[in-house]
């Protein structure tokens, strides 16, 4: 009776883990040039005072437990509503010609290609938690 206790006390665990997890959003970022874009200028509300740097062409994860996260880039405040336990990929790029930086929402499929063909890992070189 006592393994089967201990059993059903694992498998329970495992689940409610799983599920905590699967309610985490994920947004994925990956920044393809050079020009100046978002070093040091964009504020998760939640994580006040500590700016969401992008070198260029790392891969970066911002991982929340929330529906929403609130940025602001120094001129102006708002947030973004994600639906949680959702995975989002974003592609960040500043043509040299360009006055306003770019950010295209694309697929799983082409996020990795993207990154296999910079040569970048598929692993997120960084994983940027914001606080609920």
């Amino acid at each position: 009776m006592k393994t089967l206790t201990s059993v059903f006390s694992i498998v329970f665990l495992l689940l409610f883990s799983a599920a905590l997890h699967a309610q985490t959003t994920r947004i994925h970022l990956f920044r393809t040039s050079r020009a100046g874009l978002f070093t040091e200028s964009l504020f998760p509300i939640q994580n006040a005072g500590k700016p969401l740097n992008i070198p260029f062409r790392t891969y970066l994860v911002i991982e929340s437990k929330t529906d929403s996260i609130g940025f602001d880039s120094g001129k102006t405040q708002g947030y973004i509503h994600f639906e949680k336990g959702k995975n989002y990929y974003f592609r960040l790029r500043k043509e040299e010609n360009e006055i306003v930086s770019m950010i295209d929402e694309v697929s799983e499929q082409t996020f990795k290609m993207t990154l296999l063909l910079s040569g970048r890992s598929l692993k997120p070189e960084v994983v940027y938690q914001i606080k609920d």
